[in-house]
């Protein structure tokens, strides 16, 4: 079976959602294979915060970046959109800005 990627209108949806919020206008996306990164700062001082890993067509999972900035799964699948405001609702201090 051919393992499904983020495609450019998911990452496009990610980008939409964090731009509508403007307690979240310090983070931004990026695609690469089956997952959108949601990360902050330079590129000389990344800070990843969470990443939606797609599963399968409209299912993605959840992982967050701990402390050492590894990724931890968490138990959450469902489709994009509601991944992303649980991330919002459940998670925010997963989301806020770092010095």
């Amino acid at each position: 079976m051919t393992a499904l990627h983020a495609e450019e209108h998911h990452l496009d949806d990610v980008e939409d959602f964090l731009e509508a919020d403007d307690q979240l206008e310090h983070l931004r996306a990026r695609r690469r294979g089956n997952a959108i990164t949601i990360e902050s700062g330079s590129k000389q001082n990344l800070a990843a915060h969470a990443r939606l890993r797609r599963v399968s067509v409209h299912r993605w999972s959840l992982e967050i970046a701990d402390h050492l900035e590894r990724w931890e799964p968490t138990p959450y699948t469902d489709e994009l959109e509601p991944l992303l405001k649980l991330l919002v609702s459940d998670f925010p201090w997963v989301l806020a800005l770092r010095d």
